[in-house]
């Protein structure tokens, strides 16, 4: 049986943030219930920057979130390193975000020691929530806010200094740019898993470090087209109440209609309507890793992962370096 591997990025939005309640408290309850009800483990990619400015802007709030992510942790989830720097400029009032400036929004934009420095303090405050379920609990995974990541020499020395080993922000044939986002995985290994050694886009089979790429796909149209009826027909609208970045300040060049009549690459996921599509893709045929957002799930993004757990195809996997190890290295 091959392994699907779920993951989940912890965070709330970047343009309307919305509320720790809605936008996060309230669909990882849902999320972890059904989890655990079928005795399924996920990994859940938590964006600490955000955990650090709400300790100490809304310790409340912040409390509340800490004694989710040790529930996971008992629950046997993993916790693993998420950022997103733009964290560092946004402003707290009146119980709302407000983010006056993205200029930070890729670690690139940060000289060397500071991007270091993010890595250290990320993982310790991880490890320091994780540890009070297990004592001897290691981050070992971590994911770039927006898939930012390129160039990787600038994060590799934070790699090996905290002894990470495995990254999970590549997508194969995925790319984009915008006055936030920019990163290019064209030339990616055409691969669900491999080493690679200080560049993630180079497979190297004696490398230290693995990726796990996310899984990809061509979606098309008819199925895009079948989303749409979705949402009117099903429950697709996500539990946030936030609203995200990349319709605010993205370059949108093509009408509605063309965004749904293009050709399109995407990420697996379960977020709003697109449990669609991933019911589709996945076939059980190959190794899978699926990259969702509580704050997008919604509740027919449940209905849809339980039918992937009922049609008994795969094995929910974590993402761990045992588990990586495990063969075979599988072409997409």
């Amino acid at each position: 049986m091959n392994r699907l591997f779920l993951t989940f990025d912890y965070e709330i939005f970047f343009a309307e943030s919305g509320t720790v309640e809605r936008s996060l408290l309230e669909p990882t309850m849902a999320l972890s219930n059904l989890l655990k009800r079928w005795g399924i483990t996920a990994t859940f990619f938590v964006d600490v920057l955000y955990l650090e400015r709400l300790a100490r802007e809304d310790p409340q709030g912040a409390g509340l979130v800490t004694q989710q992510l040790r529930a996971l942790i008992a629950n046997g989830h993993r916790l693993e390193l998420h950022l997103h720097p733009h964290w560092l400029d946004a402003v707290y009032h009146s119980g709302t975000w407000h983010f006056p400036s993205y200029t930070h929004y890729r670690l690139h934009s940060l000289h060397d020691e500071e991007i270091r420095q993010l890595f250290i303090s990320g993982i310790d405050l991880i490890e320091r929530i994780a540890q009070r379920e297990t004592s001897n609990y290691k981050v070992t995974a971590f994911r770039g806010g927006g898939w930012c990541i390129q160039p990787f020499s600038r994060l590799l020395p934070a790699f090996r200094d905290c002894g990470l080993c495995i990254d999970s922000s590549i997508g194969y044939g995925m790319g984009g740019t915008s006055p936030t986002h920019a990163f290019d995985f064209t030339t990616a290994p055409n691969k669900r898993f491999y080493r690679f050694a200080d560049d993630p886009l180079h497979e190297d089979s004696e490398g230290t470090f693995f990726e796990a790429a996310v899984t990809t796909y061509f979606c098309p149209p008819h199925w895009r087209l079948h989303e749409r009826l979705e949402r009117y027909l099903k429950n697709c609208a996500a539990y946030g109440d936030g609203r995200g970045l990349r319709t605010d300040i993205a370059d949108r060049k093509w009408t509605q209609i063309m965004e749904v009549i293009r050709p399109r690459r995407r990420f697996l996921s379960l977020d709003g309507c697109y449990g669609y599509s991933a019911l589709k893709v996945l076939d059980g045929r190959e190794d899978a890793v699926l990259v969702s957002h509580p704050k997008l799930i919604s509740p027919y993004s449940l209905t849809c992962l339980e039918k992937l757990v009922t049609a008994g195809r795969y094995r929910f996997a974590l993402l761990t370096p045992s588990e990586l190890d495990k063969g075979p290295i599988q072409d997409r």
